[in-house]
């Protein structure tokens, strides 16, 4: 019997010492603030340049007041490469997308080194900060404007990273980042996307109107805002965690889209998707050229944090691409709302000093 016991009591202690090992060996993550974590819009003004023959655009760029981070990279994903890009003071300008060799890339650096006594100011004071906005991006196309879309991010505050697990069963394991997508198993990956008007080909793309109600409530009759010279991007007001139900979408041409006089009758319905879970319209109807139309709110898959905007996509009856979007009211995610804020004051800083972070 004491044979046994001590069997049991030797048992237990050797569970327990491997518990105690397994969390010895726990991987502990060094996480930084989702580079998601910004409010972006893009402003556009746009006139016609006669002497050359352009369109000019002209864009302000701005960071929601309560976002945790400074934007220091966007890109516009155009359908062509413009004719002329202009930037602002420390801001460059790339084509780095092979896909859609188009898009424009704009970004800042996240320091600036062209400070004295080799004292580097981190992060830059150039990034777009919390609050803030910023002339001086300019494009200059022979396409007139559409709608476009655009995709945003903010400061990497500090490398991602998960200790080497000890045993040697992973030696580069991916941290576990709430919020941060190191595989870009998902569109755009951590940048936040929204809309914004660009240059688009009219003989390729037809950009229209886009107006979106939330499901509808209990009792609730259904209206549309009848004035066509409202705002051309209608924001929606939507929360994809707690609503449910259709958004009743209603689709038109519009004058400054360059579309005033398109037929919608011409638009192949069955072809209509919404958001990025390409959701089927259904319920369709056309009436006094408008096309009205509900869709499945769950299947449109509106991601917390990073959708700032809804696209809906199509085709004509004649195989012509059709572009229209809404700006969305940006919902945050519980990682987001939980996060400690970081000061991000521009201020010196020894370069040695960035790697601890």
């Amino acid at each position: 019997m004491k044979n046994r016991n001590r069997k049991i009591k030797y048992s237990t202690l050797s569970i327990a010492a491997l518990v105690s090992s397994f969390a010895q060996f726990a991987i502990a993550d060094d996480c930084p603030v989702p580079t998601g974590s910004i409010d972006p819009k893009i402003e556009t003004r746009v006139n016609f340049d006669s002497a050359q023959s352009l369109y000019v655009y002209e864009y302000t760029v701005s960071n929601g007041a309560e976002s945790p981070l400074p934007l220091n990279r966007f890109r516009i994903l155009f359908s062509e490469k413009p004719e002329t890009v202009i930037n602002p003071n420390r801001w460059n300008e790339g084509y780095w997308d092979r896909k859609d060799p188009g898009t424009v890339t704009w970004s800042t650096s996240e320091g600036d080194w062209l400070t004295h006594k080799g004292v580097q100011i981190w992060p830059s004071p150039f990034m777009i900060f919390p609050g803030k906005s910023m002339l001086g991006f300019v494009v200059k196309s022979k396409h007139p404007p559409g709608t476009v879309r655009f995709v945003a991010s903010g400061l990497m505050t500090t490398i991602p990273k998960a200790d080497p697990d000890p045993r040697g069963l992973d030696d580069e394991p991916t941290p576990n980042c709430p919020g941060m997508d190191f595989y870009n198993t998902v569109p755009y990956g951590n940048a936040v996307s929204g809309t914004t008007i660009g240059p688009v080909k009219p003989d390729e793309v037809i950009s229209l109107r886009l107006k979106v109600k939330p499901p509808k409530k209990s009792g609730e009759h259904e209206r549309y805002n009848d004035n066509d010279m409202g705002p051309i991007f209608d924001e929606l007001v939507v929360n994809p965690e707690k609503d449910k139900g259709l958004l009743r979408a209603e689709l038109s041409g519009d004058r400054r889209l360059s579309s005033e006089d398109f037929d919608i009758s011409k638009i192949d319905v069955a072809s209509i998707v919404l958001g990025l879970g390409k959701a089927p319209a259904i319920n369709s109807k056309v009436a006094g050229n408008k096309l009205k139309a509900e869709f499945d709110l769950a299947r449109v898959s509106i991601r917390c944090d990073l959708d700032q905007a809804l696209f809906l996509s199509g085709k004509t009856k004649d195989g012509k691409d059709i572009q229209a979007s809404v700006r969305l009211k940006k919902i945050l995610c519980k990682h987001t709302r939980e996060a400690q804020r970081i000061d991000l004051t521009p201020k010196p800083k020894k370069p040695e000093a960035l790697k601890k972070r």
